[in-house]
């Protein structure tokens, strides 16, 4: 019935995009992962111009069935529970929906990214909001899906303040504000994915004064993770020998303007700027470096070298991998 509901009414409507509409069945959640709440929602969504007229042709047909020739319910006939009164969507209602489709969309855009699923099977359904340059999951995008979506859910608690309900609505969406939080907290178990971001020619510490500069937690973060790095850094790294390979510098890409949320906020968040200093601190004076590169900068390692190395192109570096490799050839080995 849903479906042949849909069909007269696309081409009845005098709404281009409706008559475009091709009728599609209802998705139900699996009340296994949010993912599946998601499709359901954009579902329910793009069914809504239907529902009205779902509703009373399914409330006309049930009626024919249930109902005496004297307008009473038969004996043992239910009404279904969509059909009563008090359980059809209101204005309301939909509003909810959208913003909870809202919240679910950066969750989804943030998953697609980081596993590096530019053409998965929900290519279709967000390719208004495609990501480019592409994500590949790499730890550094880690850093920036945590910020990005702690935002989302802050903006979200605001906005749904004055909905009906709006209290139990804050409650929920700041329990996953503070469970996000939580596993944010665990950047700090291990130096990989800020030693991972300070080798990115296009973050280095300059990052983490650009997201956490104004909170006083979190600059405690950012002394904290200099000194693991450091100290990763000499462990493991700065006594090894390695080749010195001739590597060709790729050209560097201006980065496209992309519609995508995630790729738009994370843009900003770039680290350095185009002159290639720091938001709240120059890299020459960074504490993670070791005392001999105070020496009149003389007998630096290659990490510290690497601090201070900064060209103005590398604010609008992408294609890190490579051109990191380039400029690490290019710093001679303390010996």
């Amino acid at each position: 019935m849903l479906k042949k509901v849909q069909a007269v009414e696309s081409q009845l409507s005098d709404d281009a995009q409706l008559k475009k509409h091709r009728p599609v069945g209802v998705v139900v959640d699996n009340a296994t992962r949010w993912l599946s709440q998601f499709s359901m929602i954009e579902r329910a969504l793009v069914l809504r111009p239907f529902y009205n007229s779902f509703v009373q042709r399914a409330s006309n047909e049930w009626e024919k069935v249930n109902l005496t020739r004297a307008g009473h319910i038969k004996k043992g006939s239910k009404l279904p529970f969509f059909l009563k009164e008090e359980n059809r969507m209101t204005a309301d209602d939909w509003h909810v929906l959208g913003t909870l489709y809202g919240i679910l969309l950066d969750f989804q855009l943030v998953v697609r990214g980081l596993e590096g699923d530019g053409q998965g099977k929900h290519q279709r359904k967000v390719e208004e909001n495609e990501i480019d340059p592409p994500l590949s999951g790499t730890s550094w995008d880690l850093i920036h899906a945590y910020e990005f979506l702690l935002e989302t859910l802050e903006s979200a608690k605001r906005a749904v303040a004055n909905f009906p309900d709006g209290h139990h609505l804050a409650v929920n969406i700041n329990l996953g504000w503070l469970k996000l939080n939580e596993y944010y907290e665990h950047l700090n178990d291990s130096p990989l994915i800020y030693g991972a971001a300070v080798l990115h020619p296009a973050y280095r510490w300059a990052l983490f004064d650009d997201l956490w500069g104004d909170d006083d937690e979190r600059q405690l973060w950012i002394t904290k993770a200099k000194e693991m790095v450091q100290d990763l850094w000499e462990r493991e790294y700065r006594d090894l020998e390695v080749d010195d390979p001739e590597i060709e510098l790729p050209a560097n890409k201006r980065l496209k303007t992309s519609r995508n949320k995630f790729t738009a906020w994370r843009t900003k968040k770039r680290g350095l700027t185009a002159g290639g200093i720091s938001v709240t601190e120059s890299p020459i004076q960074s504490p993670a470096q070791s005392p001999r590169s105070s020496v009149g900068g003389l007998d630096l390692d290659e990490y510290e070298q690497w601090q201070r190395d900064i060209e103005d192109a590398d604010a609008s570096c992408h294609r890190s991998l490579r051109i990191l490799a380039h400029k690490a050839a290019q710093i001679p080995p303390v010996v």
